[in-house]
């Protein structure tokens, strides 16, 4: 998809979501990259990053991933959805300064990775349930 109708979608979108997902205070950044997770498990249609002391989250999205409006949508939710869930990012960070082998540091990473996506996977259920049809 051409970057200019990704940034439409997210110009029309992103302040609308943000607010009904209690995000207002956030500082929240769009950048583009269409090399996004071209790797061995496919292409990846966003990311996000967040600074939680400082209400701060960067969204990446690869244009070159969306073939309609709907699939820009539903990644930018998505990625909105891992900044409502950043007060986990603070275990996260508590876990890395204790000092676990590898094998205990990759299952903590594995459990904290999974969880994060179930419940993303559940608030866009959630979500849907609760919005008229877009």
């Amino acid at each position: 998809m051409d970057r200019s109708t990704v940034e439409r979608v997210l110009i029309e979108h992103l302040p609308v979501l943000s607010h009904r997902l209690g995000l207002g205070e956030w500082q929240i950044s769009v950048g583009y990259d269409s090399a996004l997770g071209n790797g061995g498990e496919g292409v990846t249609r966003g990311e996000c990053s967040r600074l939680i002391d400082y209400q701060s989250a960067h969204i990446t999205l690869n244009p070159d991933a969306f073939a309609n409006d709907g699939g820009v949508l539903a990644t930018l939710r998505h990625e909105l959805f891992h900044i409502v869930l950043a007060p986990f990012d603070l275990y996260t960070s508590a876990v890395e300064r204790i000092d676990l082998s590898d094998d205990a540091t990759e299952l903590l990473d594995r459990i904290r990775d999974h969880a994060i996506e179930q419940t993303v996977i559940a608030l866009e259920r959630m979500y849907q349930g609760l919005t008229p049809a877009e």
